[in-house]
């Protein structure tokens, strides 16, 4: 019973008989006529002379239809066959589940104390959340312990983070306000006066959070950078840090190693093995780092490398490799024809500075001049406008606005410059920086990386060389590195050649190797591009399907979830590589994991899931019952409507 306090309503039952029972009694009287006595047979119904109860059909209906009232009003419930408790998980994805304690992983230990807690709970449904950096919903569910462990197979923890409070709220918006929510994590629960466990609406208690991990000392490579595209040098840069729960722990030997991928069978197959090329063994403290700076050799080049450490007892094998595609791709092939001496030094002096190659203008992919110069279909100008002897010109000092969205604009600062320009000048294109209403640097074309290849762009700048301290300042070298930079992005292939987990690659490919006018009536399908990831974090062989991915106009891109090395087939049939790495270092601190319990699983909701109320039922037939006493007094069986005793007919 919900209201049993309600079942005080019975008292009206005897009530209502007692109105039956203290009915006034007729005694028999033979008169002449009935007419002078209508007034006396039109008594009350009551009376305070006790009379023999008489059977009465509407007496029962109304006794029945009072008992079925009150009993509503209790609000009693009974179990409800076939209902289940809605539970939902909350996954945390991150790679630190991977650590092992006694040969059993975090998410080992998860499971367990999953079906734990869901053999307390009798008949259940089960959904999943997956928590990394984005939570998403598992697709299998599951109704028993069997299709738990299946529907659960899919979680194999390898993100950079786990956002366990948007995972929470994915949750409470996939289960609704009825279901059970578990989290399984490696970490305590601690609240965020801020997210969604502290909101109004939602209690703190009614999250289940099981803590599995275990506090460990770990050493992880927590930096991998591969030196990018046209350095002269192959450089690596890696980070090496270790932590342990007791910051006094004794040093203890890491051994760091570079190696070398030794190639498959061909370029889209994962390599063969790995050669080492250089390894060294530090004595590392907790909370120490260490990093290194290797000049890779020549026989790297066009190679994937790997940095890999190993330290005794480490539990966590996730955060101990970082692979690296190759970097190097050639420079950016440039030409600069400009008559001025010294408008001439200031651009050999940049593009030099830039990594770039010296070509002559029909060779070019970039043409740096002063003046209209024929350049090859496609190519990249920088445009020097310099004013007439007669221009109108003025001296800025700033305030300069500048195009924050643009490419060419990146790290770019024209603060404490003096430039000076011609007034009156038209630059076409969009504005990239300007003084007032005086433009002073365009861009004609699109210099992103969604912009068709082949697409040729021009840069103008309105300036009066002479009279400026733009050219021996940093704003000049760094405007025609981006320019560079833009440039060789512009390329087809892949870009970059090796990005952080989540961050988008672009990929470019060329014309298709098959000419359309060569067959105009023959159907082309959508270009596509085919990716295939080649190994783990590890740079062990990953098993994998190749992935369509469309590239409209030959531009497309693509933001991989997990690490290692990919290889991509790109329309033009050209094989490019990719390498996605995942360093962190709050992951990797297994300092603070730890096994411990929070919150409950909402006994309310479970209650509510569980059982379903009959007060509606039960009013429903004292509506009923009613319906069949009136009928029965006032349109029914003459037997109900009968005078009393006494009453001539």
């Amino acid at each position: 019973m919900g209201l049993p306090l309600a079942l005080a309503g019975l008292v009206a039952l005897p009530i209502l008989g007692g109105i039956y029972l203290l009915r006034t009694r007729y005694r028999r009287q033979v008169v002449s006529a009935l007419f002078l006595w209508q007034a006396v047979a039109q008594a009350s119904g009551g009376g305070r002379k006790r009379s023999r109860m008489q059977a009465s059909w509407p007496l029962l209906l109304e006794l029945l239809a009072l008992l079925l009232l009150v009993l509503a009003a209790a609000g009693p419930r009974v179990l409800a066959a076939g209902q289940r408790v809605p539970v939902v998980l909350v996954l945390d994805d991150s790679f630190s589940m991977a650590a092992t304690a006694d040969g059993v992983s975090a998410r080992d230990r998860g499971l367990a104390a999953v079906r734990d807690e869901l053999a307390g709970l009798g008949r259940f449904s089960v959904a999943a959340v997956v928590a990394g950096p984005v939570p998403a919903r598992l697709a299998a569910s599951a109704r028993d312990a069997a299709g738990v462990e299946e529907a659960l197979a899919a979680w194999q923890p390898d993100a950079a983070a786990a956002d366990l409070d948007a995972g929470i709220a994915l949750a409470r918006e996939t289960g609704g306000p009825d279901a059970r929510l578990l989290v399984v994590t490696d970490r305590p629960r601690t609240v965020d006066e801020n997210g969604p466990e502290a909101a109004p609406s939602a209690d703190p208690d009614a999250v289940r959070w099981l803590a599995v991990g275990e506090a460990a000392g770990n050493a992880a490579v927590t930096l991998a950078v591969r030196s990018a595209d046209g350095a002269a040098a192959d450089t690596l840069l890696a980070e090496v840090t270790r932590t342990a729960p007791d910051p006094a722990a004794p040093a203890r030997p890491v051994r760091v190693a570079v190696e070398v991928e030794v190639p498959g069978a061909g370029s889209d197959d994962p390599p063969a093995g790995w050669n080492v090329y250089r390894a060294s063994s530090v004595e590392m403290s907790p909370g120490q780092t260490e990093r290194f700076r290797v000049e890779l050799p020549a026989s790297a080049a066009g190679r994937a490398v790997r940095v890999r450490l190993a330290m005794a007892g480490d539990p966590l094998e996730a955060d101990d490799a970082a692979v690296l595609a190759p970097g190097r791709r050639p420079a950016v092939v440039a030409a600069s024809v400009v008559a001025d001496p010294r408008l001439a030094r200031a651009a050999d002096a940049a593009l030099a500075a830039a990594g770039t190659q010296r070509v002559p203008p029909s060779e070019a992919e970039l043409v740096v001049a002063n003046s209209a110069v024929p350049a090859p279909p496609g190519a990249w100008r920088l445009m020097i406008d310099t004013p007439a002897a007669d221009a109108a010109t003025e001296s800025f000092l700033g305030p300069f606005l500048l195009d924050e969205a643009s490419p060419l604009a990146d790290g770019l600062s024209l603060g404490g410059l003096v430039w000076t320009a011609a007034t009156d000048a038209t630059l076409p294109g969009r504005p990239l920086a300007t003084a007032g209403f005086t433009p002073l640097v365009s861009l004609e074309g699109d210099a992103s990386a969604e912009a068709p290849v082949g697409s040729a762009v021009t840069a103008r700048v309105n300036l009066d060389a002479a009279r400026s301290t733009v050219l021996g300042a940093a704003a000049w070298p760094v405007l025609v590195d981006n320019l560079v930079r833009a440039r060789r992005a512009a390329r087809p292939g892949v870009a970059p050649a090796n990005a952080p987990v989540g961050v988008a690659v672009a990929l470019r490919s060329g014309p298709p190797p098959v000419d359309p006018a060569a067959d105009p009536e023959a159907e082309l399908p959508e270009p596509a591009a085919s990716i295939r990831r080649l190994t783990d974090a590890t740079g062990s062989a990953a098993a994998g399907e190749a992935v369509p991915l469309p590239l409209p106009a030959g531009v497309g891109s693509f933001a991989p979830d997990a690490p290692g090395l990919y290889a991509a087939v790109l329309p033009d049939g050209t094989d490019a590589r990719f390498a996605v790495t995942r360093t962190s270092a709050a992951e990797s601190d297994l300092s603070a994991a730890a096994t411990a319990s929070a919150g409950t699983l909402q006994p309310d909701a479970a209650e509510a899931a569980e059982y379903r109320g009959l007060a509606w039922a039960l009013g429903l037939a004292a509506l009923l019952v009613l319906g069949l006493e009136a009928w029965l007094v006032y349109g029914g069986s003459a037997a109900a409507t009968r005078p009393p005793e006494g009453v001539p007919a």
